[in-house]
């Protein structure tokens, strides 16, 4: 299963950036994970990479996959592509996602 790896900047509600590493589909950059991240936690985000990688999805199956554990952060509000604030889930575990 895929996953997504939180970083949280604090315990407040933020908007929290999803990232889609590179890859070309074939692997997820490292380069362009935890150091994306990082950026979005100094502005103020939260932010999570999707570890799209673990399992083999190509678009849409993709897409939905990386909704569906967006989702178990919390209720999204806003849409797609928009700004939607989230609280950091109290179990932020591995297993959680």
């Amino acid at each position: 299963m895929n996953a997504i790896v939180p970083y949280f900047r604090d315990d407040q509600v933020r908007d929290l950036v999803l990232i889609l590493p590179g890859g070309g589909y074939a692997f997820c950059s490292s380069r362009e994970a935890k150091p994306v991240a990082d950026v979005f936690l100094k502005e103020g985000y939260h932010a999570a990479v999707f570890e799209y990688r673990r399992e083999i999805l190509a678009y849409p199956a993709l897409y939905d996959e990386a909704i569906r554990l967006i989702g178990r952060f919390g209720p999204i509000r806003g849409s797609i592509g928009s700004s939607s604030s989230v609280s950091p889930p109290a179990d932020t575990s591995p297993d959680c996602f």
